[in-house]
């Protein structure tokens, strides 16, 4: 595995700590009269330029179905001002079921990166030991 696979996988447990932080809120809030309810989204993981196309780091690449790793991928936490996913009180735009959702799919997003992150350290341990 490589150094930027490495850094995509930290990303990634760092992106599902806060998301699981944020739905948190959303639910500890969900009573909460005109709340109103955070996401978060992962800027860059695809690097889409302007045009649409992915963008590239080398000269090299191909530019149409590449995809380049993140250097600097930057968490942006947003507020959605939605009103039309109301929850039953009508108080927010808290839904419980969007939020049960959300954890699931958080859940295993971090459940792959963090297993994926562990192979890659028993490897190493693996190569360390020579072998055993």
């Amino acid at each position: 595995m490589s150094q930027p696979i490495l850094k995509l996988l930290e990303k990634t447990l760092d992106y599902t700590t806060v998301k699981q932080r944020l739905i948190s809120k959303n639910i500890a809030n969900i009573s909460t009269k005109d709340y109103q309810r955070e996401d978060i989204k992962f800027n860059d993981f695809l690097n889409v330029d302007n045009n649409g196309g992915l963008k590239t780091t080398e000269s090299k690449h191909i530019k149409t179905g590449e995809v380049s790793l993140p250097g600097q991928a930057d968490f942006e936490i947003t507020k959605d001002n939605n009103g039309e996913d109301q929850n039953i009180s009508g108080n927010n735009n808290v839904n419980i079921d969007t939020e049960m959702a959300d954890m699931a799919q958080n859940s295993i997003l971090f459940r792959l990166a963090a297993r994926r992150m562990n192979f890659y350290f028993n490897q190493l341990q693996t190569v360390i030991k020579g072998g055993r």
